[in-house]
């Protein structure tokens, strides 16, 4: 028995062969079980009553790659050896990249956090504080300040940060305990 796969066996007129009562070839909807998961099953219908083989795969799940190892698949793809090309730009995840050249991927998403200042709650609305936002457009680098007073959701939706972009912060941002944040939060 093979656990991956899943056989069926279709006729020349569309219609599929019926393993619950294998009495005959029926339209799809009304067949009762057109599916085994015996090969030898579905060769035996083939060889006795005629059709061909429909072999059913799970698809694979796509790999989760990194921006950096996604942009590696994506000049494989470009190249006319992208096994080598992999095998040259990869540090250590060749079989990982593989994979993914393979079956597809996904790029993953950086975790997102906000800074709450502790400091900066405002009395009259708890739920409204400071956070630590960065201008990322300020002509000589990433610039830190703090932010307006606005609620959780504000500052999630305007003011998340990567980990990156807090490891790269001054001492006094990486001192704030960040807050993950996910999109699904209301």
């Amino acid at each position: 028995m093979s656990e991956e796969k899943l056989y069926a066996v279709k006729n020349d007129d569309g219609k599929y062969w019926d393993f619950a009562d294998r009495d005959g070839f029926f339209e799809l909807t009304f067949a009762s079980c057109p599916i085994t998961a015996e090969e030898e099953d579905a060769k035996d219908v083939v060889h006795d009553y005629g059709g061909h083989v429909v072999t059913l795969i799970e698809e694979p799940k796509k790999v989760v790659l990194s921006e950096k190892q996604a942009k590696i698949i994506e000049g494989a793809r470009d190249g006319h050896y992208p096994a080598s090309r992999i095998s040259l730009s990869s540090d250590n995840d060749e079989e990982l990249l593989m994979r993914a050249y393979v079956n597809g991927w996904t790029v993953e998403k950086p975790k997102r956090y906000v800074l709450p200042m502790p400091y900066g709650a405002d009395d009259d609305d708890p739920d409204d504080s400071h956070y630590a936002v960065v201008n990322r457009q300020y002509h000589a680098g990433p610039a830190w300040h703090q932010g307006p007073c606005v609620s959780f959701k504000e500052a999630r939706e305007h003011y998340s940060v990567t980990q990156a972009e807090i490891d790269a912060s001054p001492g006094w941002v990486k001192a704030i305990t960040p807050v993950e944040v996910t999109d699904d939060e209301q």
